[in-house]
């Protein structure tokens, strides 16, 4: 009895003096006055005002003590504030596009009209995991809504839903998009099991995506299923199969589309399968696919894609 009572005390103690031994270490384990700051009312440019931009802005790539005496890696993920996608419509009159390589992070009530997370055009509706819902963010696009700036280091990309849960996350919001047995109508379907399906019907699938010798990043996720990241990046990635996405990539000026291979737009021949097909129907590349069919014909009113 003696002996276990010890033994409590023991872990007691090394739970009181050595709290850093047992706390995950975080990402962003920086002193809290780095990151909570004073709020100005002083207006700020569009799109600039994000805490976050404060360090992931172009030229940065300092590292940040931590509180634990380390320091935290160089910052390279960085963003300008025209790197956001106006795929959708969403800048304001007067405010130019950029390069237009990431997910939109600017949604505020002046941009569309009431919970501006609810957007028809992108299949988009107010995510249903508890985590989104919170804090000043609801509602809105911000960093804030998908990453959490305190999330530990076992989830490097700080998701809100948890290491690993890009295409959950994209699903929680695209949710009109979260389609499958379809046959293309409103949206491209997804598929848990891709090349069980591609066995079977070898007259219409190809075993495995093929980017054609380009740098495109047309892949199965987990090398199974057909989702979301498969065709899109959410951040670094600009509709150009000659270039390798990524946060330190030398990237295009993208469309806003955020595909992996090229877009709508972008007129390469040279990422075309060999074979002499015809240029206007070569294998349904990215460029002629309208995987987003978000709004069907009507009487008198034709369908709208992405």
């Amino acid at each position: 009895m003696q002996q276990r009572i010890m033994v409590l005390v023991l872990i007691l103690l090394l739970g009181v003096f050595s709290p850093r031994a047992i706390e995950a270490r975080r990402v962003h384990g920086f002193d809290c006055s780095l990151c909570h700051q004073t709020v100005s009312s002083s207006p700020v440019p569009y799109m600039t005002y994000n805490l976050c931009l404060s360090c992931h802005a172009p030229g940065n790539a300092n590292t940040y003590e931590l509180t634990d005496g380390g320091d935290s890696n160089p910052v390279t993920g960085t963003f300008a504030s025209g790197d956001a996608s106006d795929a959708m419509g969403s800048y304001p009159d007067g405010v130019t596009p950029g390069d237009q390589t990431s997910h939109f992070w600017a949604g505020s009530d002046d941009i569309w009209a009431g919970s501006d997370d609810i957007v028809a055009a992108a299949g988009a509706g107010s995510p249903a995991d508890f985590l989104y819902n919170f804090g000043w963010s609801e509602g809105k696009i911000t960093c804030s809504r998908c990453h959490d700036p305190h999330a530990a280091q076992s989830n490097p990309s700080l998701l809100r839903m948890g290491a690993g849960s890009t295409d959950a996350m994209c699903l929680d919001c695209h949710q009109d998009w979260n389609q499958t047995g379809n046959h293309g109508h409103g949206s491209h379907p997804l598929y848990a099991d891709y090349p069980t399906l591609a066995a079977a019907n070898p007259e219409k699938f190809r075993a495995t995506p093929n980017n054609f010798g380009s740098n495109g990043g047309i892949s199965l996720v987990d090398g199974v299923k057909v989702s979301c990241s498969s065709c899109h990046g959410v951040h670094f990635a600009d509709s150009d199969a000659s270039t390798v996405d990524g946060p330190t990539q030398t990237l295009s000026v993208g469309d806003g589309k955020l595909l992996k291979y090229d877009g709508p737009s972008r007129e390469n021949p040279d990422h075309a399968p060999a074979g002499g097909a015809d240029a206007d129907s070569q294998d349904r590349r990215s460029r002629y696919c309208e995987p987003h069919l978000y709004q069907l014909s009507t009487a008198g009113q034709p369908g709208r894609h992405l």
